[in-house]
């Protein structure tokens, strides 16, 4: 998979690089990367992702996962640049997992960074 995605020229953003540079850092050089290689774009996002204090419904939890607000932060990355967005998924609630809606609430809060990107 990952030669495949080097192959393509597709940025790749290890969770080590998240961890030592911060989810900001990184979606700035992912846009930066795609600037020179897209017309539009679109992102997925996998509530598996995030830190399980605010995603605890989700079949795989992850422990060193991103905290939202950081996540939400990161989105003013996007609105800086000039780049047409498309399109947004969000996957992976599990609503049957979730605790006390904090997942259904983070769903949530994402939808609403989003919405001023499409």
């Amino acid at each position: 998979e990952e030669n495949l995605l080097t192959d393509l020229n597709i940025h790749i953003a290890y969770d080590t690089d998240v961890t030592e540079k911060g989810i900001e850092a990184c979606m700035q050089t992912a846009l930066m990367h795609l600037q020179q290689h897209c017309d539009v774009l679109g992102i997925s996002i996998d509530l598996d992702g995030f830190d399980p204090a605010d995603a605890p419904g989700v079949g795989t939890l992850e422990p060193n996962g991103i905290p939202l607000q950081d996540f939400l932060k990161s989105l003013a990355a996007f609105k800086a640049q000039d780049i047409q967005f498309i399109g947004a998924e969000i996957t992976e609630y599990n609503p049957s997992l979730d605790k006390d809606d904090r997942t259904l609430e983070t769903l949530r809060q994402c939808m609403l960074g989003l919405a001023p990107l499409l």
